[in-house]
């Protein structure tokens, strides 16, 4: 069967030793192991159903083998890479042929969560004449835990490993958020703290293990550089309690903020004009959500999406998602989409025809440059025209706590929160970060409107709190939200 067919290739005789680090030795996992403990020994190093992300426990373990058939005489070094990063090195004794050399328990590393590559390189710096130099290096993938973002709380992470690093597959590297669901509408939003930086996010099924996940996606929101990107899950069609998702760097080195924003429901919408608000969208926060519901009555007209961007010079854009037909969507997919006046502008969706369901409106920050800034806004749904300057100062559309100002602060931080037309009690209350009570602030029945509380930064016994960061938590009868601010003294 072989006579027809025709081979390329090569003989090699040498006396020259061999390092190979794709080798895999007897009671190990493969040639790199990332573990969340030491006690890795020679003979055994198993790999941890899940790895935890963003904590400084990860220690890495790999080996290099001689195939001989000389000794690998020292010096020469070893290196593990986490996505094109040294992140542990050892200086290599000599091995002799057919020996292995493993480098166990390396000081505990924190390694952000997501899909990384780990590469073993032997003979990092070619101190050693080898009689094959191609076959020093060997890239894994692993999963770690992503970050579990709060609601409505921006998170700053470190920007996202290198897309591609040396050997990756067979998917990228990229940073890790997760969001549960606690509406029927869910979004993650991200955008560059500096303007040259281009990050891009995908929506992935929950990973499940060190081995799963931020693999296949289903939708990749990718706008351009400086720029943010945003990414909805309809969970009225998609039933998942959680949903990953993944930050790729397409260049850049700053960091950048992610906010995790779960939909309100504002009801149905009725002939004629529907007015929410105000809203606030507070320095470093990015992304709203809402949800609202068109009837077999209203179903069929034409609406007019508004947003009326009052106090406050950030440049809002909204976007609108079709329930009926999205299951997972980003921000260039949206069924509607306007960026188009500067700073401090109202912005207006085309008119569109929408069915009965529940669809969502989302408000979003245009980049990098609009994250200092503090805004107030209504939306205005109509079914008659462009409603061209909606009504501020209306009665705030639901309960709402904003981030602390200052933030940090050293002698006395202000606390604003909405309170609905309908009334309701309110508890405010600080903790610190171990979740023990410091200071209650607001407890009881509240009147509509928007209210304003201080914290001075003293217990409820009135002694000075230490310096750090403590959460502000309000609770009301539709929702809870938490805050974090940083006093220092």
């Amino acid at each position: 069967a072989d006579v027809g067919q025709s081979l390329t290739y090569n003989i090699r005789v040498s006396t020259s030793p061999n390092l190979i680090a794709d080798h895999q030795p007897s009671g190990w996992y493969g040639p790199i192991v990332p573990r969340n403990t030491g006690g890795a020994t020679p003979s055994f190093v198993d790999l941890p159903d899940s790895l935890n992300g963003d904590a400084i426990t990860t220690r890495l373990n790999w080996v290099t083998y001689n195939q001989g058939p000389s000794p690998a005489a020292a010096p020469w070094q070893t290196y593990l890479y986490q996505d094109d990063v040294v992140r542990a090195a050892s200086s290599g004794a000599t091995i002799n042929a057919g020996v292995t050399y493993a480098v166990l328990n390396s000081a505990a590393l924190s390694i952000p969560g997501g899909r990384h590559h780990l590469r073993a390189e032997a003979d990092a710096l070619s101190q050693l004449a080898e009689f094959d130099e191609t076959d020093n290096s060997k890239t894994e993938w692993f999963v770690w835990t992503p970050e579990d973002l709060a609601d409505g709380m921006p998170s700053n992470r470190l920007a996202p490993s290198a897309l591609a690093p040396v050997g990756y597959g067979p998917y990228y590297s990229c940073d890790g958020l997760r969001a549960a669901q606690s509406t029927f509408w869910t979004g993650v939003a991200i955008v560059p703290v500096e303007s040259t930086a281009d990050y891009d996010l995908r929506v992935h099924d929950q990973s499940t293990g060190s081995k799963d996940g931020f693999g296949a996606y289903h939708v990749w929101s990718s706008d351009g550089i400086g720029l943010t990107d945003f990414a909805v899950v309809n969970h009225n069609q998609v039933a998942a309690a959680y949903t990953d998702f993944g930050v790729l760097n397409l260049g850049g080195s700053g960091e950048y903020v992610s906010e995790r924003a779960s939909a309100p429901f504002l009801g149905g919408v009725t002939t004629g004009t529907n007015r929410y608000g105000t809203y606030t969208m507070d320095s470093s926060e990015i992304f709203d959500l809402y949800e609202f519901y068109v009837g077999p009555l209203e179903a069929g007209q034409t609406f007019w999406i508004s947003l009326d961007n009052g106090t406050g010079a950030a440049n809002l854009g909204i976007a609108l998602f079709d329930g009926n037909v999205t299951t997972h969507e980003v921000k260039l997919s949206a069924a509607e989409l306007v960026d188009a006046n500067g700073p401090g502008e109202d912005e207006h969706l085309n008119s569109v025809t929408l069915g009965q369901g529940y669809h969502a409106i989302a408000v979003f920050k245009r980049g990098s440059a609009d994250l200092p800034a503090f805004n107030q806004y209504d939306l205005v749904i109509s079914t008659s025209s462009v409603v061209a300057a909606p009504e501020l100062g209306a009665l705030p559309g639901s309960f709402a706590l904003a981030a602390p100002q200052p933030n940090p602060f050293r002698n006395e931080a202000s606390i604003q929160y909405d309170v609905p037309a309908a009334g309701g009690s309110v508890r405010v209350t600080v903790f610190d970060v171990h979740g023990r009570k410091v200071a209650g602030l607001v407890d009881g029945p509240q009147t509509p409107g928007r209210h304003s509380v201080g914290w001075g930064g003293r217990d409820d016994h009135g002694r000075r709190a230490v310096s750090g960061v403590y959460f502000v938590r309000m609770e009301s009868p539709e929702r809870t939200a938490t805050r974090k601010v940083t006093l220092l003294r």
